[in-house]
């Protein structure tokens, strides 16, 4: 097994999630381990369900591990911070938990000191995004819009047609 670690060191930077244990349910000594997914099987997971919430998201793993290393189960809720990339600075945000079954759900969320906030009792996949999707129109619709221009055309030409023949019966009528 291979894995690939990225170490990012630099005056100023600040790390990539915090978290605060706001409940108090958390044992001394907790580290915070969270990761910026941009490839693999929970990504692919993750931009097919965002197919239809967002065309802007990054999507992160983040978990609680105890002094031993053992992963911590939340039995309440914790603070979590994502750090905020510069893209997402002043726009509206929106933050998801991705479950291990592909299911989205909503948080609810707050941008602070340069970090998203929000508050859940579960650890895992999280997806930061700008809500949207840009509209692609389909191929049968430039069809529609095709003959829809096409039948305005032939109702315009057919009434001003129809006119001008009523206005030319009526000059007979009234020379006669």
């Amino acid at each position: 097994m291979e894995y690939i670690v990225k170490i990012f060191s630099g005056v100023g930077v600040s790390p990539l999630a915090k978290f605060e244990d706001i409940n108090g349910i958390l044992p001394e000594r907790v580290t915070l381990q969270a990761s910026r997914i941009e490839a693999g099987a929970l990504y692919n997971t993750a931009a097919e369900r965002m197919k239809t919430v967002s065309d802007h998201y990054e999507v992160f793993d983040v978990n609680l591990y105890d002094a031993e290393g053992k992963a911590i189960d939340l039995s309440d809720t914790v603070r979590i911070g994502i750090s905020e990339s510069s893209e997402y600075v002043g726009e509206e945000i929106e933050i998801y938990y991705l479950s291990e079954s592909g299911m989205l759900g909503k948080l609810t969320c707050t941008e602070l000191n340069g970090y998203v906030e929000f508050e859940t009792d579960r650890l895992g996949a999280f997806i930061v995004c700008i809500p949207g999707v840009a509209f692609v129109m389909p191929m049968w619709g430039y069809a529609v819009i095709l003959v829809a221009c096409v039948l305005v055309v032939a109702a315009a030409v057919t009434v001003t047609v129809v006119l001008v023949r009523r206005k030319k019966k009526a000059n007979k009528s009234t020379e006669a």
